[in-house]
This record gives C-alpha cells, structure tokens and sequence, in this order.
C-alpha cells in the first residue's frame, strides 16, 4: 500500500474542472494506476480461482463454478475499491468528484473511447501468460458453453419480465 500511495503522489495534486469533476488526464491516470496495482494484488488470487473453477468445471460441477465465479468478480471488484478508496483518499478527492467524474467521462463517447482504448493498452502491458492454441474440440466445448449461459440467461430474463 506504501508503494501506491508514493506513486499516487508522483501524479501531483489532483486537476479539477469548474463543473466538479477532475480533469480527463488525471481521471485517465488515477484509473490506470489503479488498475496496475489493483492487478498486482490480484494476480496470484485470480490464478488459484481459476484452478478451483477449472476443477470445478472437470468434475461437472456447474453450480460451484458459478458460485466460484460469483465469488471471484466480487473479490475482484473489492479489492479494486479498496485500492481505489486508497488512492483517492489519500489524494484528497472527495467522493463524490470522482463517482461525477466517471459518470461524466463515461457518458461522452469520445473520452470513453480514449479511456478504453488506453485502458486496454495498459492490460495488454499486463499479461504475462502466452496464448495457448486450442483444439477444435475445445473451442466447440467453448462455443457451446457460451450459448447455453447466454440461453439460461434469456429464460431468467423471460421469466423476470412475465412475472
């Protein structure tokens, strides 16, 4: 945590606008830092969730590897709000200054299109695994994967709106 909030200084202080909200750069910047060190924490948890919902899916298990995955995007999505609570916390930028500054900056087509697209840039950074080539078999297992989640998902939402 020491080592972030060093960094976190090294931006400066923060840059605001007249209408509340930071300025695009430093929102851009206090989010790629964050995703950097939200990475860091979570790498090695991400890799063991991945073994137990593997082993999970191998033993046919699909109510535990949903659960698992469940689990592990809560334990992500936590663990980056804790480092971004830090971050923000530490460089004084009240709460609601950056809950407007992501609704704004995420609202504008073309800021949030420079902020995904440099966002991807920084992830793509990140990775340190090797593509791995797929069999035919197990691309189909994918592609059948996919489409019973996304059919079981329609029905739910079938259901939700008929009731």
């Amino acid at each position: 945590m020491q080592k972030l909030l060093a960094e976190a200084d090294t931006m400066g202080k923060p840059e605001y606008k007249q209408d509340g909200t930071m300025t695009f750069d430093f929102f851009l910047e206090s989010s790629k830092l964050i995703i950097r060190y939200t990475y860091d924490f979570t790498k090695e948890g991400l890799a063991k969730h991945a073994v137990d919902r593997r082993a999970a899916v191998k033993e046919k298990d699909l109510e535990k590897c949903q659960k698992l995955i469940l689990e592990t995007a809560n334990w992500e999505q936590l663990a980056t709000q804790i480092i971004q609570a830090n971050v923000y916390q530490h460089l004084k930028v009240p709460k609601p200054v950056f809950e407007k500054s992501m609704q704004v900056y995420m609202m504008d087509p073309d800021k949030r299109a420079i902020y995904e697209d440099e966002i991807q840039k920084l992830r793509e950074t990140l990775r340190d695994r090797k593509p791995v080539e797929l069999t035919r078999e197990q691309c189909i297992e994918s592609v059948k994967h996919l489409e019973k989640a996304k059919y079981e998902a329609q029905i739910k939402m079938y259901d939700m709106v008929r009731t």
